[in-house]
């Protein structure tokens, strides 16, 4: 028999912080068992769509919030590289993505 407490959702005006905690100290499957989080099972269409960006202009945007020091890195970075942040970090993003469609 499980001990464990029901797991309250985050307030939808949950900042940074709390949302980083939430996840730090919940287990995604618990979260997943508790309907906070619901997982994606067909992956299928992420090969059409990384087949797409290849043809496709950088016109759409994406804002996300970073701690100071971790956006300092960013820029630290990227001029080693003689890049902008922002490509950088897109450049790292569809990385990601491409391994993640490998993988599926």
């Amino acid at each position: 028999m499980s001990t464990k407490k029901p797991i309250a959702p985050l307030r939808p005006d949950a900042s940074d912080e709390e949302i980083a905690r939430f996840f730090d100290e919940h287990d995604p499957e618990d979260l997943e068992r508790a309907g906070l989080v619901a997982r994606e099972e067909d992956l299928s269409d992420l090969d059409e769509l990384l087949q797409r960006y290849l043809q496709e202009p950088n016109d759409a945007q994406l804002n996300i919030r970073l701690p100071r020091s971790a956006k300092e890195m960013l820029i630290k970075l990227a001029r080693r590289k003689t890049l902008d942040a922002s490509t950088l970090a897109r450049l790292w993003i569809i990385e990601r993505l491409r391994q993640e469609a490998q993988a599926n």
